[in-house]
């Protein structure tokens, strides 16, 4: 029996460990020449020669369902379905002002920052050219 509860509070610590640190962690992002590389592991490589529209949104569209990804309180990272059945890619750490980055093939990548601050730095520096 003491094995059993052992082994359930390993398994339990190594569960909430990594969501615990996605929650408190920051957008973290590599800005490269041909790219940005939003870090992390449900990161991602946005190229801007592929990036069509770059625009601010006052807050995060409404989804119905996470098809890959991970949620925790505000952060939201991976693969969602909007109500329109559309999938999105959230990298978002709070609910309010998020980038919205769509792409040359389709795809849409959400991304903001904890503070309103650091994420309008971010949008700041997509909208001067990177």
């Amino acid at each position: 029996m003491k094995v059993w509860l052992a082994i359930a509070a390993f398994l339990a610590l190594v569960w909430t460990a990594p969501v615990v640190y996605a929650h408190y962690s920051e957008l973290e992002i590599r800005w490269e020449d041909e790219y940005m590389e939003v870090e992390g592991h449900h990161g991602e490589k946005i190229y801007y020669a592929d990036m069509k529209e770059i625009s601010l949104q006052p807050k995060l569209p409404r989804t119905i369902m996470r098809s890959n990804g991970f949620a925790c309180c505000t952060t939201r990272l991976g693969e969602y379905l909007r109500e329109d059945k559309k999938t999105i890619t959230l990298f978002t750490h709070s609910d309010s002002c998020c980038i919205k980055i769509e792409c040359t093939d389709g795809s849409i990548f959400y991304l903001n920052a904890k503070t309103v601050g650091k994420t309008m730095e971010v949008y700041d520096r997509l909208r001067k050219g990177r």
